[in-house]
């Protein structure tokens, strides 16, 4: 009886362990598609400014910034993709009785109230 309670406790440590390292890395992963995301924009936008500052016509690089705005394109749709694989290791987490949050306060997600230290004035 001993032995199945210390195996039970061995166990729910490791897919603790296991799910600890999983929301950092998919925290990490998500967060790296935004930043991609990100500087695409960025990109895109200075290249429209200058092109306007250098008072060039509309035609000046327009496929490099299609080839741009595609990229972006591509990238929402890995960050979306990303987001759908997040909602499945959820339910495999819930199926498996894995808890697999932070050790304190995450992020606020889509349908979820912002956690906040101090009440907000009415």
């Amino acid at each position: 009886m001993t032995n199945n309670v210390h195996r039970l406790a061995t166990e729910q440590r490791g897919r603790r362990a296991l799910g600890v390292r999983t929301a950092r890395q998919l925290r990490e992963a998500e967060h790296n598609l935004d930043r991609a995301l990100a500087d695409k924009l960025a990109l895109g936008q200075m290249l429209l400014s200058g092109r306007i500052e250098a008072r060039m016509g509309v035609a000046v690089g327009q496929s490099v910034i299609a080839d741009i705005a595609r990229a972006f394109s591509l990238a929402v749709e890995a960050r979306e993709a990303l987001g759908a694989a997040h909602n499945g290791l959820a339910e495999v987490a819930a199926d498996q009785g894995i808890v697999w949050n932070f050790d304190g306060p995450g992020e606020t997600k889509p349908g979820e109230r912002p956690l906040l230290s101090e009440p907000v004035p009415s």
